[in-house]
């Protein structure tokens, strides 16, 4: 499927449409659009939503999405083109500004 790139004028439509896109997480093509004969074609494929972000916080959020595939973090977004990780379930988002700070969390084998 051909990606859609948008360009909000508002940023207030914006912010709530990425808050909101947990929603998405079941939602398929078809599910929007069930008589669309292109809808049909990608019935299986998801609806994803990712913010344009320069090469080097691409490669935080992805170094950081590494993380937490190890069990390292609880979790790892972007939001307005910031990267942030959690580290507890119940701890506040830390926002990432330099590959370093993803060194400190490393895989410990004992």
């Amino acid at each position: 499927m051909e990606p859609i790139i948008v360009k909000f004028q508002n940023h207030k439509v914006k912010s709530r449409l990425c808050k909101a896109r947990t929603k998405l997480k079941n939602v398929r093509v078809s599910d929007l659009f069930p008589f669309s004969a292109a809808a049909t074609r990608v019935a299986a494929e998801r609806i994803y939503l990712n913010g344009n972000l320069t090469s080097y916080r691409q490669e935080l959020l992805k170094q950081a999405s590494q993380k937490r595939k190890e069990g390292l973090l609880v979790s790892a977004k972007s939001i307005d083109g910031k990267i942030f990780i959690k580290t507890s379930p119940e701890g506040r988002p830390l926002r990432v500004f330099e590959k370093t700070t993803l060194k400190i969390f490393k895989v410990v084998v004992s």
